[in-house]
């Protein structure tokens, strides 16, 4: 069996946060300073937030960097020099997230030049009129990916899980957690995006497949309730089942599709849909085609592992 049914949930990756923690004082001043701010001075705010918070950032946030570092030593087979290299890009980009949030809720999106490439494996999957499933991991830059497709007549209903940073102290969860997912849910406005623990997520994303539209799935997300145990990397990670699940029901086609942070701007890849087959039971449908699923997804983390923003909790499931 290359599918392994987990008997009990995931267990929490710290379950016992220290009472203070650094990662406070950035979470503090992005949830409070830099959002009142922002209503201000939107410009001078995002200039300054892009001068002085990436390197503020990288300081506040160094035991994660060497962490991510020896996670991407271990599960690449990388050197240390490469792995250092490109944790301090993942550092990077952690930061350039909170700046895109930022300019988001602001509305100085003016100046992001996004690029879509792969375009025609989309059209083709939607002429047989049975709806699309994006399936991707979670990029840094994914929502840019479903806000474009929007702006350019293709709708796109995702599955978000928003969730308060663990890195954060318990005292930091108490008093900050709940404004941080509020500043993200307002980062996502515009956006159609269904709750993941939503009682009727399954059934909402069904009736949109079969009026022939699209629906997108990070299935890298190991604390789903489908999730199943899979090898990964050089380790294993719970992988979503919920994208094959959808597509077997609706009988229609999963491309991958990744967003990733360019230098002046954001780039959106759709590629080829997974040779997915549907016959047999559902059980013998997920032995078939999970495999598939997360070999792609695996694909898709080792051709920009700076852009992934799971490493944290790649720890969870061990070898």
């Amino acid at each position: 069996m290359l599918v392994e049914e987990r008997t009990s949930p995931l267990p929490p990756p710290r379950s016992h946060p220290p009472r203070f923690a650094f990662a406070d004082l950035p979470a503090f001043l992005y949830a409070y300073p830099l959002h009142a701010l922002l209503r201000c001075f939107p410009r001078a705010t995002i200039w300054t937030v892009r001068t002085f918070g990436t390197p503020l950032f990288r300081l506040l946030h160094r035991s994660d960097e060497r962490l991510v570092a020896g996670r991407m030593q271990e599960q690449l087979d990388l050197s240390a020099d490469e792995a250092r290299a490109l944790a301090r890009r993942w550092t990077g980009l952690c930061a350039r997230r909170g700046c895109h949030r930022l300019q988001t809720i602001s509305g100085k999106r003016g100046s992001e030049k996004v690029t879509l490439h792969g375009v025609e494996h989309l059209e083709r999957a939607l002429e047989g009129g049975k709806g699309v499933v994006l399936v991707s991991i979670h990029n840094f830059a994914i929502v840019s990916a479903t806000r474009f497709l929007r702006d350019h007549h293709r709708p796109v209903l995702s599955v978000r899980r928003l969730r308060v940073p663990e890195e954060l102290s318990r005292l930091g969860q108490r008093w900050l957690g709940a404004r941080i997912v509020r500043i993200a849910e307002e980062a996502l406005a515009g956006c159609e995006a269904l709750p993941a623990d939503d009682p009727n997520c399954i059934l909402k994303l069904a009736r949109r497949l079969r009026e022939g539209g699209i629906v997108h799935i990070a299935a890298d997300s190991q604390r789903a309730p489908s999730a199943r145990v899979m090898p990964f990397l050089n380790g294993r990670r719970g992988i979503s089942q919920g994208p094959l699940d959808l597509a077997r029901l609706c009988r229609c086609p999963v491309l991958p599709i990744s967003a990733l942070f360019t230098a002046n701007g954001v780039r959106v890849e759709l590629g080829a849909p997974l040779e997915l087959r549907y016959e047999g039971s559902p059980a013998q449908c997920a032995e078939s085609n999970l495999p598939l699923l997360a070999a792609e997804l695996e694909r898709l983390v080792r051709a920009n592992p700076d852009q992934w923003d799971r490493w944290l909790d790649l720890g969870v499931i061990s070898r």
